[in-house]
């Protein structure tokens, strides 16, 4: 198990990728953006993993710079 992992609210995962929180739920539901996680018996807490988002904006940048 990889105890490196770390959870991100939606206020963090607003300021790393610059998009608003209704971009980022729209993209989610599109299925092109990584899903939040809920912890068992915190259900009105969504968090993303850290990991998924940042690989998410590499993706998104190399995607761009493809020319």
């Amino acid at each position: 198990m990889d105890l490196t992992k770390s959870f991100i609210r939606i206020a963090r995962v607003v300021e790393l990728t610059s998009l608003s929180k209704s971009t980022i739920y729209r993209l989610i539901k599109k299925g092109r953006f990584p899903k939040p996680i809920t912890l068992r018996g915190m259900e009105n807490v969504r968090l993303f993993v850290k990991d998924e988002v940042e690989d998410w904006i590499k993706e998104q940048i190399a995607t761009c710079r493809v020319a």
